[in-house]
């Protein structure tokens, strides 16, 4: 058993180059990870009592199993990011929000 899952996508199934500064971090502070892919159906996602959200950036290539993945990931594990929060920033409306707000977005 991890004490946190860190999930990426199939085409950084390691984790990109800049996420190993987290990495060791981690090492340093005694934390056991595992990095594991989201939408591969053999991740036991009950092995690890936190879930972090680091680089699923194929997600956007099927919406719906992402979604079904996070409502399966809430009702079994702890998702350090939040379902309400990721939905929110998943659609991306949430940019146009922003700049209604006055915040400078990229277009």
């Amino acid at each position: 058993m991890s004490d946190v899952t860190l999930v990426t996508s199939r085409d950084h199934p390691a984790l990109p180059a800049d996420e190993a500064l987290l990495l060791r971090a981690l090492e340093r502070r005694g934390i056991r990870y595992r990095i594991a892919v989201w939408n591969d159906p053999a991740v036991d996602w009950s092995g690890s009592p936190l879930t972090v959200l680091r680089s699923a950036w194929d997600s956007h290539l099927d919406p719906p199993g992402f979604d079904s993945w996070l409502l399966r990931l809430q009702a079994r594990g702890k998702l350090l990011n939040g379902v309400s929060m990721t939905r929110w920033n998943f659609d991306k409306q949430y940019l146009l929000e922003l700049q209604r707000r006055g915040f400078d977005v990229v277009p």
